[in-house]
């Protein structure tokens, strides 16, 4: 029996980009290529369509709202559907200091962005959203 593997979709498949592209040549990191390699390198099949845009990375199926939702429910242990997009995560969802340095922790991991401490002023789950927008753009 397999173990699941839980990999961060965007940096996996910007690395096998890389690889690709260095072993093969641009023309040869494209979407079919992806979906032969990956089962490949994770060592299983899979029917998850991975796709790339120009540059190598991989086009997410959740959007940075929802990925930053599911980040702040779970790091401050609420159910998603209070997660809403003008919630104030000290007073509607309970954050503390800590809780706040903690969710920019795992903000930091799930995206590969930098948030400086003085940056960690949330209010409320839309200013998170606007941080990790302005950080990716």
């Amino acid at each position: 029996m397999r173990t699941p593997m839980l990999v961060n979709t965007a940096a996996f498949a910007t690395t096998v980009a890389v690889a690709l592209t260095l072993a093969n040549g641009p023309a040869m990191a494209d979407e079919h290529t992806f979906e032969k390699a990956i089962p490949a390198v994770v060592g299983t099949t899979t029917t998850q369509h991975v796709t790339a845009d120009q540059d190598g990375r991989s086009t997410q199926t959740a959007t940075v709202e929802e990925r930053v939702k599911k980040v702040i429910a779970e790091k401050l242990e609420v159910p998603e559907d209070r997660v809403v997009n003008t919630a104030s995560l000290t007073e509607d969802l309970g954050a503390d200091d800590l809780a706040l340095t903690e969710l920019a922790l795992a903000l930091e991991e799930e995206f590969g962005i930098r948030i400086p401490d003085e940056e960690i002023e949330f209010t409320t789950v839309q200013s998170v959203i606007d941080l990790v927008e302005g950080k990716l753009a």
